[in-house]
């Protein structure tokens, strides 16, 4: 789901939801906003628990359809994992492969799956699972 709001209302609008749903699917980005949204996930662990983020993997095909420059992939991973580690998160080093992935309470990787990318049905089973 998608919902346009105004700069000054996305946090309050993003708690409310985070509140209520029953996953976060959550890619991350070197931006501002996505390190508030980890670092308010992280003070809440049971948003935490709902939360799956998203490593892009390499393949064409995907990166195409999320819209990631191939040479940046790798750089902007690791320029996420230090700023991450910074606020607290242990994020995976980057894998070519991708992968969804689960933190637990301290910031480190707690459970992860590489569904096939190109199956949306087994995306959506590997997404259930990790919020069992």
């Amino acid at each position: 789901m998608r919902f346009e709001v105004e700069d000054n209302q996305w946090q309050e609008k993003l708690k409310l939801l985070a509140k209520h749903a029953k996953g976060i699917l959550l890619m991350p980005a070197l931006s501002e906003g996505t390190l508030w949204e980890v670092g308010y996930l992280m003070n809440h662990p049971q948003l935490l628990k709902k939360a799956i983020f998203l490593m892009p993997p390499k393949p064409e095909s995907l990166r195409a359809k999320l819209k990631v420059k191939p040479s940046l992939l790798e750089e902007e991973w690791a320029l996420l994992l230090n700023a991450f580690r910074a606020e607290g998160s242990n994020f995976p080093a980057y894998n070519k492969n991708g992968m969804l992935f689960t933190l637990n309470s301290q910031g480190n990787v707690h459970q992860k799956a590489s569904p096939n990318w190109s199956r949306p049905s087994e995306m959506g089973r590997a997404i259930i699972r990790l919020l069992d």
